[in-house]
């Protein structure tokens, strides 16, 4: 891979920043490179890790690239590892809004893993000046199993805020959990179908403790960050299951049953696509029976 502007930054360089304070004491050093070489501009804005597992439901796949999409417009750097599923899925979100995304390799700084990740970590320093790619090994160096949780650790240590959106039961997106609840940094996680095997990791999280997330404002409100006020466009449905949602609830049937009953959809369907679409800011619940637009 081409090489952008590399910044070695030492032991002593990195106690200098309180951003990444909590790197220390394990990370003797670190490589990044972006299209900037100023580190307190790439580390100034408020950064959220969003990890899960690398096999992602189509579920999975929308709430990641809609919350990503949203938090980076809001002003958050999307922080994550690169790998396969949700990990690329919050780098890609954060590309699309035109934000800040940083990515930390389990490999060394020169090079990409996993290969086929190239074109996305191209993009991340191409997408924006303050974007970076971050390892604490240098040259070529090729990932050994042991760095992939050496990398979890400072996922979570360089964010003020971690949230895993899909993960499977042993997925090895909650190391990165683990690393934020030792450190003191909150821990948020989407809910899942209760019969998804994608989503016993994130269940079992809010089961123990973990912040629940439905939506942006969510993040926001956790993380202590005022929401940009904006002009709320109308939405346009992804898909006719959406559509249809949309139309009935807009008739005055606002119940979950009344929209299964009335509609062409499985429950399934329905009950997906009503937690996607309060996730995309579309619709709200009290009380996850009586939904209404917003």
């Amino acid at each position: 891979m081409q090489k952008d502007n590399s910044i070695t930054i030492s032991r002593k360089e990195i106690a200098k920043f309180g951003y990444l304070q909590h790197v220390l004491p394990k990370v003797e050093q670190l490589y990044l490179r972006s299209g900037s070489q100023d580190i307190n501009a790439i580390l100034r804005q408020p950064r959220l890790a969003i990890v899960g597992s690398r096999k992602v439901s189509d579920y999975g796949q929308a709430v990641t690239k809609k919350l990503s999409y949203d938090l980076a417009k809001a002003g958050i750097t999307i922080v994550s590892g690169l790998a396969l599923g949700v990990d690329s899925l919050g780098h890609r979100g954060a590309i699309e809004a035109g934000g800040q995304t940083i990515a930390v390799l389990p490999c060394g700084i020169n090079t990409v893993y996993p290969r086929s990740h190239t074109g996305i970590a191209r993009q991340i320093i191409d997408s924006n000046p303050l974007s970076a790619l971050i390892s604490e090994y240098g040259g070529d160096m090729l990932p050994a199993n042991y760095h992939f949780l050496a990398r979890n650790r400072i996922i979570a240590s360089m964010s003020d805020a971690v949230l895993i959106t899909e993960a499977a039961i042993r997925s090895g997106s909650l190391s990165t959990a683990n690393h934020a609840l030792e450190l003191g940094i909150p821990v948020m996680a989407v809910p899942g179908p209760i019969d998804s095997p994608t989503s016993q990791g994130t269940n079992n999280l809010i089961k123990a403790g973990a912040h629940l997330v439905t939506n942006p404002q969510d993040v926001l409100a956790i993380m202590d960050i005022q929401p940009a006020t904006n002009t709320v466009h109308a939405y346009q449905p992804d898909n006719d299951v959406e559509a249809q949602i949309i139309e009935l609830i807009d008739s005055n049937l606002k119940t979950s049953n009344e929209i299964i009953q009335n509609s062409q959809c499985t429950p399934e369907q329905i009950h997906q696509s009503l937690t996607i679409l309060e996730i995309k800011g579309v619709i709200r619940s009290n009380d996850y029976r009586t939904w209404h637009l917003i």
